[in-house]
């Protein structure tokens, strides 16, 4: 991953490169949207516009939903870094081409452990019928 920060437009702004015989440099179009994913009313790709932050897009995609987790929503930068809570104001950070804000749902832990409750049940019901059978033996 190179050092360049989104807005970079010059060549003067990239770092010296070892490079050998047969390769090659290519740097591929800015994008033209930023993408909206998850637990979110609009979950869509909206045409980027310069100075939009993330709280602008989450607006334009209707706001979390009620299964939102907004405590864990985060930005995918163009570049595979990743911004979220623990480096910032999320809801400030400004978006830039390619980006994708996601927006994760809220998993219910009470169902989960519910459910495991239920299999450990029926589990030692089987246990209590296979030794009463092993007794009547």
């Amino acid at each position: 991953m190179l050092p360049l920060k989104p807005d970079t437009r010059s060549i003067d702004d990239i770092p010296d490169l070892a490079l050998e015989d047969g390769d090659r440099f290519v740097v591929p179009q800015v994008p033209s949207n930023v993408n909206v994913a998850g637990q979110v009313y609009s979950a869509n790709a909206f045409v980027f516009e310069r100075g939009h932050r993330v709280k602008d897009y989450l607006k334009v995609a209707g706001g979390p939903s009620r299964l939102a987790n907004t405590n864990r929503t985060f930005v995918l930068r163009a570049d595979g870094s990743v911004f979220s809570h623990q480096y910032g104001n999320l809801e400030k950070a400004v978006m830039f081409p390619g980006d994708t804000l996601i927006v994760p749902m809220k998993i219910d832990k009470r169902a989960v452990l519910r459910t495991l409750v239920d299999v450990a049940t029926v589990v030692g019901q089987f246990g209590i019928g296979v030794a009463a059978i092993n007794v009547l033996k």
